[in-house]
């Protein structure tokens, strides 16, 4: 990694997305869905949907275990799926490499981009935590954090204050297995942008040829110089 930067697609509007040539070309919000595929008739059956108006929302269908097979993916888009988006976190470079060639021999009407969403470093909970409002429990938490920095778990289904080190009160109650992710959105964290299983996954990413690569946790512009 060290002296190169990968050459990778910034997000473009559809003007000048070569899988959106056909498309309405207006630079657009996103919306995206998880699980399995659904059928192709799901998006003419909406009762009142125009057809025969451009469609005005680009959508990027997340593939996992569940929607990875060809047939899947192809009735994805055939549904309106403009982006296949692969989930670092939970996928390896092989399953990735798998769905990559599956996507890439599709027919070329059905031809759509790449998404590479790599994991970025994320803080997970070494125990399980339970709490009612007011309650203080201990999660393990960097060195950084300061006393009433919010501490959110399982994207925000239990929120914590922290109280002194790793002691925290209940502000919103929750029963959280281990595992979960810890997001600490007012901490100053001292931890790197990309990890060493992100740096991999990025070099994957550069040699498979996907069109976009997404990075989580950004902080500062300068995370997306290194």
């Amino acid at each position: 990694m060290a002296g190169r930067k990968p050459e990778l697609n910034h997000a473009r509007s559809a003007r000048t997305h070569p899988f959106d040539a056909n498309r309405d070309p207006s630079p657009t919000p996103v919306a995206s869905w998880h699980g399995s595929a659904p059928a192709a008739a799901t998006v003419s059956a909406v009762p009142g949907n125009r057809t025969d108006e451009p469609r005005r929302t680009r959508i990027v269908a997340t593939v996992g275990p569940a929607s990875a097979t060809g047939a899947q993916i192809a009735a994805l888009v055939d549904a309106g799926a403009n982006v296949v988006r692969l989930n670092a976190s939970h996928a390896d470079v092989d399953e990735m490499a798998r769905v990559i060639e599956i996507v890439r021999s599709l027919p070329a009407g059905k031809r759509t981009g790449v998404l590479i969403d790599l994991a970025g470093p994320k803080l997970r909970l070494s125990h399980g935590v339970s709490g009612q409002v007011g309650d203080i429990v201990d999660v393990a938490l960097p060195d950084t954090v300061e006393s009433g920095d919010r501490v959110l778990l399982a994207d925000g289904a239990m929120t914590l204050e922290v109280v002194e080190g790793s002691r925290c009160r209940v502000l919103v109650a929750g029963d959280i297995p281990p595992g979960k992710g810890i997001n600490l959105p007012s901490s100053r964290l001292d931890i790197p942008a990309l990890t060493e299983k992100d740096e991999k996954d990025l070099d994957f990413a550069v040699s498979a040829g996907v069109d976009y690569v997404a990075l989580s946790f950004v902080r500062t512009a300068a995370d997306l110089d290194k």
